[in-house]
């Protein structure tokens, strides 16, 4: 159980009952000790995690962050890198409870409308599917049922093991170009955090002849972005429906 904040984002019971932090690379650990005076209380890869009490909510005005799951103000970064690092550390360090901070029926209503347009429109025939940013393998039930096998890819090595746990063949992002060629490929709650994921023109030429590459971002968060990034890479991206809980649809083809 939980509820919906006024921007649309679901707050669990774990979310409102625990400590917030502020998250942010390494590289930033001088800054962020300054502003808060204190040192982080955990560290996961290159990904610090500092508490933040709600009368601190101000010293974040001057910061750009995002805020996750609630708890979490994700300090942000525009180098790709950096932000892949501290993206891969966010999810190693809060892998362990991560299914009692999300929403899973959310998550899956969303996979499940991702799934459907891409084989509604897909004219690839067989093959498997990719799951960009798999995180703990909530896909694979649903895809199984539509009679085909899922991939997925996915650069946090906890959450890797917790898909491979739960039966998913996960690969890590730099292995994208060696998978089977594949009948479509999609990422839920994923493009909002990295607009610009470095393994999607590989994964665009892995895609059979009429397969595409279908996606959510989260409140519309990052669509000028991957509209840019997709104009450089020489795709083409179509805009799907807005929906009032996931946000824009978008899809990508070579």
């Amino acid at each position: 159980m939980g509820r919906t904040s006024p921007g649309g984002s679901f707050i669990s019971l774990a979310a409102e009952q625990r400590t917030r932090f502020v998250v942010c690379h390494a590289e930033r650990l001088v800054q962020m000790r300054g502003l808060l005076h204190r040192e982080p209380s955990g560290r996961a890869g290159d990904c610090l995690f500092f508490p933040l009490s709600d009368a601190e909510d101000g010293l974040l005005a001057g910061i750009n962050h995002q805020r996750l799951l609630d708890r979490f103000h994700l300090v942000q970064e525009s180098d790709p890198g950096l932000r892949e690092q501290l993206l891969s550390g966010f999810f190693d360090g809060i892998a362990a409870e991560y299914q009692q901070l999300i929403h899973p029926q959310q998550n899956l209503a969303n996979i499940q409308a991702l799934v459907d347009w891409l084989l509604q429109d897909s004219q690839a025939g067989a093959g498997p599917l990719i799951d960009l940013g798999c995180g703990t393998g909530t896909s694979r039930e649903i895809i199984e049922r539509t009679g085909r096998t899922v991939i997925g890819v996915e650069s946090s090595p906890q959450m890797r093991a917790l898909a491979e746990s739960a039966g998913m063949r996960v690969i890590e992002p730099r292995g994208v170009s060696t998978l089977p060629r594949a009948a479509g490929a999609f990422a839920s709650y994923v493009l909002h955090l990295d607009p610009t994921p470095r393994e999607l023109p590989a994964l665009l030429g892995r895609l059979r002849d009429g397969a595409s590459f279908v996606a959510n971002l989260h409140k519309g968060q990052g669509l000028a972005e991957l509209e840019d990034y997709v104009e450089r890479i020489g795709a083409r991206l179509e805009h799907g429906p807005n929906h009032p809980q996931h946000g824009r649809y978008v899809k990508v083809d070579a």
